[in-house]
């Protein structure tokens, strides 16, 4: 398995990479969000899952980026985890059920 880490928290994304390494999951952390996106476009399908913080440089900046992975046909249907310290179960019930919207 392949996992894209998305966190400009480069401790928090290490963290998390170090974590999923030792159980076994091959993983790729970015801290730019114009980088991960272009690293998605270039391995599609071979990743299995994203795991995206919403707190970005800025306070929306997770959304925009999970927009633009949906908007792209070859990689729209890979799964997205978005992770956040300020939203609660709420906020993410409301945004899984928009067009853009996480897995997860």
């Amino acid at each position: 398995m392949r996992f894209f880490i998305v966190d400009a928290d480069m401790g928090y994304g290490s963290m998390l990479e170090q974590l999923l390494r030792s159980r076994g999951v091959s993983c790729a952390t970015f801290a730019n969000a114009k980088m991960a996106v272009e690293a998605l476009r270039h391995e599609g399908k071979a990743v299995h899952l994203v795991l995206l913080a919403k707190e970005q440089q800025t306070e929306n900046e997770g959304l925009s980026i999970l927009e633009a992975i949906r908007k792209e046909y070859h990689i729209r249907n890979i799964p997205v985890i978005l992770l956040s310290s300020k939203w609660g179960k709420a906020d993410f019930a409301k945004h899984q059920k928009t067009e853009h919207g996480a897995n997860g």
